[in-house]
């Protein structure tokens, strides 16, 4: 059955915009947009710094590591962090 209120309207939302309708890839796609989130706020403190990032998502882990994915919205994700890794 589909999930009611706004946490199936965000749900529903989040499957459009990342072509999937995967429960756990949507939130390792979430954790990579709080990453990438957290880079553009504090990516200018972290310049020329060495960054590790701590997470327990074996998704997120290897995007972060290979900067590849099938998923498009991912794909588009990794592309603002090479962004603002290269700024």
């Amino acid at each position: 059955a589909p999930t009611q209120g706004a946490d199936g309207e965000a749900m529903e939302a989040s499957e459009g915009a990342a072509g999937e309708d995967d429960e756990e890839l949507i939130v390792s796609i979430a954790e990579l947009f709080g990453f990438a989130t957290f880079l553009i706020k504090r990516g200018e403190a972290w310049h020329l710094m060495h960054v590790i990032y701590c997470g327990d998502n074996t998704n997120v882990v290897g995007w972060l590591i290979t900067f590849q994915s099938t998923n498009r919205m991912v794909r588009y994700i990794l592309r603002v962090v090479v962004f603002w890794l290269h700024h």
